[in-house]
């Protein structure tokens, strides 16, 4: 089975950064997140990773609320032979210092074409209608 491994990254006005993938439907949005391999030391680790892949944050853990993002644990997709593992990180700063842009790229006819090809916070409410459902029940189950 396929991991994945993501962050569900809040900012101060409860709004989550959610990311278009470049590949994907103008109706599909996704938390920051992608697949653990060997070099990844854990889970958390592989997310932190993607976060910065995918948005170009550096996640720096004094800038969270919490010290250190919070498992959610895993969830299997229903459809697919994959799970996601997730973490819920609020900041405690101000979420437009960040230049956000895609650093992982893949090609396509001999041209290097971004993973990400837009971003946007939305408020949490509004998110449970734009992601996967997978990654709304992991939310959910958290919030609850």
């Amino acid at each position: 089975m396929k991991i994945t491994c993501g962050i569900y990254l809040i900012n101060k006005q409860n709004e989550l950064l959610i990311c278009h993938p470049t590949n994907h439907s103008d109706s599909t949005w996704t938390i920051p997140k992608g697949v653990f391999d060997v070099d990844d030391i854990s889970y958390l680790n592989a997310a932190v990773r993607e976060l910065h892949e995918e948005t170009n944050i550096k996640l720096n853990f004094e800038d969270i609320v919490q010290d250190i993002p919070i498992s959610l644990g895993s969830i299997k997709y229903k459809k697919s032979n994959k799970a996601l593992v997730g973490f819920y990180a609020k900041l405690k700063i101000n979420h437009n210092l960040f230049d956000l842009k895609c650093n992982s790229f893949f090609d396509i006819y001999d041209k290097k074409i971004p993973e990400v090809d837009d971003y946007k916070w939305v408020p949490i409410d509004d998110a449970y209608n734009l992601i996967h459902e997978t990654q709304v029940t992991l939310l959910k189950d958290y919030l609850k």
